[in-house]
């Protein structure tokens, strides 16, 4: 539908911490490199994502959810994942409050068009 055009991935939990590798992909699934992407957490300002050419991961997890099932899906096996042309990075940070935060990805394409989709994660403390 015209208001999906992008995944928004993200780990659902992180730990509270000064740094993270954790991060964000969007697949802005009309994308292509000539479109931009921006990202930010709780209406704060806005920055660019990268363009980053790899597995989508929510369709690797998919894909290899067949080898790990005990019982047999319907259907047929999907394909094994290949690179991936139309996603973006953005760092997750980590450093915020304690607390669920609310993830805004923002796509300009080439045509002038603009898409916006939202996500969250939870920050936690350390155990």
């Amino acid at each position: 539908p015209l208001d999906y055009q992008i995944r928004v991935h993200a780990p659902k939990v992180v730990r509270q911490a000064k740094w993270s590798s954790a991060a964000i992909l969007a697949n802005f699934f009309i994308g292509s490199e000539r479109d931009a992407l921006f990202y930010r957490i709780d209406k704060g300002e806005w920055k660019k994502m990268h363009y980053y050419e790899t597995y989508d991961p929510v369709y690797y997890q998919q894909s290899f959810e067949w080898d790990f099932t005990p019982e047999l899906f319907e259907g047929s096996r999907p394909s094994y994942p290949t690179q991936c042309r139309h996603l973006w990075y953005g760092h997750l940070p980590a450093d915020l409050a304690v607390g669920q935060h609310t993830i805004e990805v923002k796509a300009l394409d080439m045509f002038g068009r603009t898409f916006i989709q939202t996500s969250s994660y939870r920050i936690a403390k350390t155990p």
